[in-house]
């Protein structure tokens, strides 16, 4: 699903390069950290319970004041969490396993910066196929063989259905109830 808010600005380097290791540090400006962390509060805002105001209704100053450490980990979850996949698809990166996020650095204020640790797909360069002699083994299909495997999907498919007693013949199956006497 596509989100719909607006790209990050993001600056990428390639820290670490190896087969299937990509090691990188993404940085997002402090305007884009301070707009979500408005965001943050005022989403928090609208929810805050504090003793004298009814829920919701509490002023920004105090809600920023009580809840720093609430709005600081929502402020990284949804920008790591934006940024990340924003890397992600912007390289076109088929990733292995989840990215590992490193080392933040994160102050309200300052800009965010932290290492995106990805484990991708390998590089793969195919080298001399032309020319590659392939001998496919043939099978030789008879006549008995097919019988015999439409023989056996009847047999599988085959149901037992109830018909009259008058209409039996030797190749069919008879249940008969039967109560003898005991001496």
């Amino acid at each position: 699903m596509e989100t719909l808010e607006k790209p990050l600005t993001t600056k990428v380097k390639v820290l670490k390069e190896e087969d299937c290791i990509l090691m990188l540090s993404v940085e997002l400006p402090k305007d884009e950290v301070a707009a979500e962390t408005e965001l943050v509060y005022q989403q928090i805002q609208s929810r805050a319970s504090l003793p004298g105001f009814r829920v919701g209704k509490a002023p920004i100053d105090l809600v920023r004041k009580n809840f720093v450490e609430k709005a600081r980990q929502a402020v990284l979850e949804n920008l790591i969490g934006r940024a990340a996949s924003q890397v992600i698809r912007d390289r076109k990166l088929e990733l292995v396993d989840s990215p590992k996020v490193e080392k933040i650095d994160f102050d309200f204020g300052k800009p965010l910066m932290f290492h995106l640790r990805l484990e991708k797909d390998p590089d793969i360069k195919v080298k001399d196929y032309k020319g590659i002699k392939v001998t496919r083994p043939s099978t030789q299909v008879t006549d008995a063989m097919v019988d015999k495997t439409i023989e056996e999907l009847r047999e599988r498919n085959a149901t037992l259905v109830a018909i009259p007693a008058s209409a039996l013949d030797k190749t069919h199956f008879a249940v008969i109830d039967f109560e003898g006497n005991h001496r």
